[in-house]
């Protein structure tokens, strides 16, 4: 059976069934199971819906194309049960000789790496790691290839960075900072808290006081921003995703309030907005380097060839942007997806 090269997300399902069923009947599949040429990669994606992940997987297929491997692609839709039934069919199925994955659930699927070593699958993740460390890109988990990402944790290091900087220049003293969450308590926002409170820790003077779930929407990070002027007249910094802080502008303009905006994983829009003055900074979001860095590395290890374990994409390309964007950079320095 000859199969397509870059299946489409939308037919997901459908290929991961006719795989699973090619296998069953010792049908043509990939290079592990019948020794054809071209390496085979399943491609298991959060959530199709998300720019971010969407970047990643546009430039993994322009990539497999590139190198002439075959990959599927699936949707997990951000559902962690669907996903984990993806990964285990992908490793049933006998037809794949490697998984890249976004994980819903990074510790989850943890067993089901055991089960890909074990059948000589490689195993490698983008954007977020498998199992529950946020500090490294490099794996933790035995079973893991590669993954290639900024950890949650340095990001929001970055983040703190830069609300000290953004102080400073405010000369804010006690200097308060609220922030945008994604959803408090969630495990990006755990990691990215972190982050910030270990940077800010030799400064007694920056505290986060305040804070409020914005879902990472531009209309979530509007009602955020308001509720928090609203009831905060001492707010020198806000920090949150890009696609939050960026909907924050509309109310800091309105308050007619000097109010330093920090966004972590900046989108066109965001950057746009670093260059234009409307935000004080951010972090870089390279999320097509993610994938294709992730992807690449996979393919190396099947092919026996030297590779790297873990890469933070701004490390090992040398972005002028790695220690955070600011206006004085930010032409310097690449952003891949819009939101």
């Amino acid at each position: 059976m000859k199969r397509a090269r870059g299946t489409s997300i939308r037919h997901a399902a459908i290929a991961l069934a006719v795989v699973a069923a090619a296998a069953a009947c010792g049908t043509d599949g990939s290079s592990s199971a019948t020794g054809a040429a071209e390496p085979r990669i399943a491609v298991l994606v959060g959530g199709a819906s998300n720019a971010y992940q969407v970047a990643g997987v546009k430039a993994v297929q322009a990539d497999a194309e590139r190198l002439g491997v075959q990959v599927d692609v699936f949707d997990a839709a951000f559902d962690a049960t669907k996903q984990y039934s993806q990964f285990q069919t992908a490793i049933t199925s006998g037809a794949y000789d490697g998984i890249l994955i976004n994980p819903v659930d990074g510790s989850g699927v943890v067993p089901l790496v055991a089960q890909a070593k074990a059948a000589n699958i490689g195993v490698a993740a983008w954007n977020q790691p498998i199992g529950s460390d946020f500090t490294t890109p490099r794996p933790t988990v035995d079973g893991v290839v590669a993954q290639a990402m900024l950890p949650l944790q340095r990001s929001g290091e970055i983040t703190g960075e830069l609300v000290k900087k953004a102080c400073a220049e405010a000369k804010a003293d006690p200097c308060n900072v609220a922030s945008l969450y994604y959803k408090k308590g969630s495990t990006y926002d755990t990691a990215i808290t972190a982050g910030v409170e270990k940077a800010i820790a030799d400064s007694g003077s920056i505290k986060i006081v305040a804070g409020a779930d914005t879902e990472a929407t531009r209309q979530g990070g509007l009602a955020g921003a308001q509720t928090l002027l609203a009831g905060h007249d001492d707010i020198t910094v806000m920090i949150g995703t890009s696609q939050a802080v960026t909907g924050a502008i509309p109310a800091v303009e309105t308050a007619g309030r000097k109010v330093y905006l920090i966004g972590q994983a900046l989108t066109k829009e965001g950057a746009a907005a670093v260059a234009g003055g409307d935000l004080f900074g951010g972090t870089q979001a390279m999320a097509g380097e993610e994938g294709k860095l992730a992807f690449e590395q996979l393919v190396k290890s099947i092919k026996d060839e030297p590779f790297e374990a873990g890469i933070d994409p701004g490390e090992f390309l040398k972005s002028a942007c790695v220690d955070g964007v600011v206006a004085a950079n930010v032409a310097d320095c690449s952003f891949d997806f819009s939101g």
